[in-house]
């Protein structure tokens, strides 16, 4: 129709069999266009027509698929990969069915249910035949970069990705990509345009704002991590992730009674997901309540017993409860196998062992993993220290930085110890202190090994005030940098302090007998005690709860 002459402009009557409703749509496009004068032009000269499948059945199987896995739910994004799988076997040539499958395995992989390795070898199979149809997606472009990245192929890698980028500018899977890379460099581009962009061709994916989220974690907006959270829950309400976001994501106003409140309604709306339980696992340990610990570690083992996260938060369970030798081969276990994780939290395993090898002086091993996790640091280069996608963890990375720095110095070599920590020196001020991308205590733990006290302690001061709890227990009892501040005054009150902050509810204290490993080798009783006081003004009693790293 002419909206000024309100006379049609084309018009045509069709009687077809339904089996082919997209040749219809194609047929009726292209005489619209021809009405219109307007060119719709392939690369021959010819009219471009969508014959990327004339089954209803695999259509409707691609648009199901893309449903259920926007979900972050288990049980509905393995729905996806049949259905995906299926509409592939009924039309190999149906080019967006691979681009999707390839987007769900890179969400396993964001979600915990596959490691990068796991999704790599789902995704090659169907790399190939993708990368060989005319039609061009970027999605397979970009699981092409990913799988090079693996192979350890980092110019073709980049090659992929920016044909990817190329080839769809506005696809949200690109837009995604560019955010999250942007996200894990020390002085990101202005990401507004992408954002604005995303937003307006994908205004109600969850997953759209997951990484709005995290781009404005990475900034430390906390107004806008607010907003990009409630538009989660907005637009799927039922999506775990909305719970997920406090314990990956926290703000200052989200403290560790959030946290803990969040994990229970996240394992209630995705009872599969093994990351949920071992989170709720480690601010449990946070504020004390290790009643249900060892049950939630059970039970994120059993889902997926080979999942990274929940064997370092039995490792840590194991130190908390004072089977440091426990953990410690559990540590050499999973350093052993080679395993990476989103989170950075291997860092953590490596440190449980750091900080025991540095006393019995087994070193020779643990470095070469150091090297091998964080192939850069060997050469001081922060920039390129990932073997994997450098998607998330910082924090992991400035942790291994100076626990590799620490056993260099251990070994004699100074020179290389001291390159590490000038990089690890100039890279913190470009990093917030919370999240995924947060640096937690680095610049605390910096300063206590260059040997000022002074300054380490107020930053361990300045951390508590800016409510920064996550394992705190741990950093503060069992870094190997802060061996020389635990007899100090002033840190057993900060320890005390940060007990308390952590503390899952008013009536919940962290007292007794709060004696770390460091602490019970100078066996006194009297200056290892740091007892909080209940309402009736007695201290807690060793029955009432537990201290970290304490036997009992």
């Amino acid at each position: 129709m002419n909206v000024d002459t309100d006379s049609p402009l084309w018009t045509a009557a069709y009687e077809r069999e339904l089996g082919n409703i997209f040749a219809i749509q194609d047929d009726i496009a292209v005489h619209v266009a021809g009405a219109l004068e307007v060119a719709l032009l392939g690369a021959d000269g010819q009219a471009t027509a969508n014959t990327l499948t004339t089954s209803i059945e695999v259509y409707t199987d691609y648009l199901l698929a893309r449903d259920k896995f926007s979900s972050f739910q288990f049980e509905p994004m393995a729905e996806a990969e049949m259905l995906l799988k299926r509409a592939i076997a009924s039309d190999p040539d149906f080019a967006p069915a691979y681009g999707a499958l390839v987007e769900l395995y890179r969400r396993m992989t964001d979600i915990g249910m596959l490691s990068p390795e796991k999704a790599d070898e789902k995704i090659t199979p169907f790399l190939n035949r993708a990368l060989s149809l005319k039609h061009r997606n970027p999605q397979i472009w970009l699981a092409r970069s990913d799988h090079l990245i693996l192979q350890g192929k980092l110019d073709e890698a980049t090659e992929a990705r920016r044909l990817a980028h190329a080839l769809g500018p506005n696809d949200p899977a690109v837009l995604w990509d560019r955010i999250m890379q942007a996200s894990a460099v020390r002085q990101p581009d202005d990401m507004t345009p992408y954002i604005d962009t995303l937003l307006s061709v994908d205004p109600l994916s969850a997953y759209s704002y997951v990484i709005v989220l995290f781009w404005y974690s990475r900034q430390d907006q906390a107004d806008l991590m607010q907003v990009a959270k409630t538009r989660i829950m907005t637009v799927s309400p039922d999506n775990p992730f909305g719970y997920f976001s406090t314990l990956v994501t926290p703000m200052r106003n989200e403290n560790n009674s959030s946290k803990i409140v969040s994990g229970r309604n996240g394992m209630r709306a995705e009872a599969s997901d093994p990351e949920m339980s071992a989170f709720l696992a480690l601010y449990l340990m946070d504020a004390g309540e290790i009643s249900e610990v060892e049950s939630l570690v059970h039970q994120a083992r059993s889902l997926d017993e080979n999942h990274i996260l929940p064997i370092v938060v039995q490792a840590l369970y194991l130190v908390y409860m004072g089977e440091s030798i426990k953990a410690e081969e559990l540590c050499w276990a999973l350093a052993r196998s080679g395993a990476t994780s989103r989170w950075g939290l291997l860092e953590m395993a490596l440190r449980v062992l750091a900080s025991r090898v540095i006393e019995t002086g087994e070193i020779a091993e643990l470095i070469q993993f150091y090297e091998a996790v964080y192939p850069g640091l060997k050469d001081a280069n922060l920039a390129m220290s990932f073997a994997t996608p450098p998607r998330y963890a910082k924090r992991g990375q400035l942790i291994a930085a100076l626990d590799l720095a620490a056993l260099y110095q251990k070994t004699g070599n100074s020179e290389k110890a001291g390159d590490l920590l000038d990089a690890v020196e100039q890279e913190i001020p470009f990093w917030p202190r919370r999240g995924i991308y947060g640096i937690g205590f680095a610049d605390a733990e910096l300063l206590a090994i260059r040997g000022d006290d002074a300054a380490a302690l107020a930053r361990l001061r300045q951390a508590h005030d800016d409510g920064l709890t996550s394992s705190w227990w741990w950093f503060l009892d069992h870094s190997p940098h802060f061996a020389g501040l635990r007899e100090k005054v002033e840190f057993k009150t900060l320890r005390s302090d940060f007990a308390a902050l952590a503390a899952f509810s008013a009536n919940t204290h962290l007292g007794v007998e709060s004696r770390s490993r460091y602490d019970r080798q100078h066996n006194s009783e009297n200056n290892n005690r740091f007892n909080s006081v209940q309402n009736n003004g007695e201290p807690d009693t060793p029955e009432t709860t537990r201290s970290p790293g304490v036997s009992q």
